[in-house]
């Protein structure tokens, strides 16, 4: 499965839910805005698996989870 998705000018919370059966996935999400702060987080399985916050003049945040 292969996913590559850019959304321009979406609202705060924003979230998209993939869904496969290859057991070797690689989450990366990668959030930028015209804020002081942000954070993104990979839920697997309903379980916390990264998490990360970013603060300062168009805060950009990202989260990598190589064992999705």
């Amino acid at each position: 499965i292969g996913l590559n998705e850019v959304r321009i000018g979406v609202p705060l919370p924003w979230s998209v839910t993939v869904s496969t059966t290859d057991p070797g996935m690689l989450a990366n999400v990668v959030a930028q805005g015209d804020t002081a702060a942000l954070g993104c987080r990979i839920l697997v399985n309903d379980k916390l698996v990264a998490e990360n916050q970013a603060e300062g003049r168009d805060a950009q945040a990202f989260c990598l989870d190589k064992a999705a």
